[in-house]
């Protein structure tokens, strides 16, 4: 079964004689496990109710795998900021994460100090057993700075030479550096 979704069929066992008169034996099977038990292996045993009969019979073994998480990573960033990769910058795109645990999920890229615009990476570690980490897409968008230009008015007289070069101007979006 998945991890958080622990449950047992009452059905699932063999007897290898029958009762007698149609009596019932009242087998439960139970475990240690539970809905927050961790992916591990855990003893199926069961237990009866009926004292016309000494039942006995092996241990069966419950295998909690890992729970599925798909998810999806997208983050942006203008070309000139600094970029800090986000830790939590992800979204689960298929199943959910139970018992209010944390994906631990560490993010990194290879990308340095030096971004121009483009697509890179993101890489992720998962640091939750429980789980099994599915990667759709993790990428960094390094997106083109946008600049505005804006150029002011100027004048010539009728016949003179054009000049330009004084016309004042502002450029809004410029970082330094």
């Amino acid at each position: 079964c998945e991890y958080g979704n622990i449950v047992l069929d009452q059905t699932k066992y063999v007897l290898s004689s029958n009762p007698i008169n149609n009596d019932e034996l009242n087998i439960e099977l139970k475990t240690d496990a539970n809905n927050v038990s961790n992916v591990n292996t855990y003893d199926i045993y069961f237990t009866y109710n009926n004292e016309n009969y000494n039942v006995t019979g092996n241990v069966g073994v419950l295998t909690i795998l890992p729970r599925r998480v798909e998810i999806e990573i997208k983050q942006e960033c203008v070309y000139g900021e600094t970029f800090v990769l986000n830790q939590e910058g992800y979204k689960s795109v298929s199943n959910e994460v139970v018992n209010g645990d944390e994906l631990n999920l560490t993010l990194s890229s290879t990308v340095g100090s030096n971004l121009t615009p483009g697509s890179y990476l993101i890489y992720v570690v998962s640091n939750n057993e429980n789980y099994e980490i599915v990667v759709n897409s993790a990428t960094l968008e390094i997106t083109k700075r946008p600049i505005t230009f804006i150029v002011g008015n100027n004048e010539s007289v009728y016949g003179e030479n054009v000049e330009i070069q004084d016309t004042p101007y502002t450029a809004e979006g410029v970082v330094e550096g």
